[in-house]
């Protein structure tokens, strides 16, 4: 989350700098995007977090949200975040 608010700290601060000139604008718009792809990556990756760790409070982690059963203890030792057992995860 550290990272991901530093990233658009540096993002904003990009964006408001002052008239700067072609070269620098350029520069700028392309820092920017390069951000702003980054922080889709880690955002959608601390929304899965963020998820396992609500299922982890009403007492649901570790449970499949598509059949009801365990998740394999290997799969959630390699995806922590996982919400979904190895056979459902591959029917998607």
């Amino acid at each position: 989350m550290r990272r991901s608010e530093h990233t658009l700290a540096e993002e904003q601060q990009l964006l408001e700098q002052v008239e700067p000139d072609w070269e620098d604008s350029a520069a700028n718009i392309s820092a920017a995007r390069l951000l702003d792809r980054m922080g889709d990556v880690e955002l959608s990756q601390l929304r899965r977090v963020q998820a396992a760790l609500e299922r982890l409070e009403h007492g649901s982690y570790g449970i499949c949200v598509r059949c009801q059963e365990p998740i394999e203890r290997r799969r959630l030792a390699a995806l922590p975040e996982a919400d979904r057992c190895a056979r459902c995860a591959g029917a998607n």
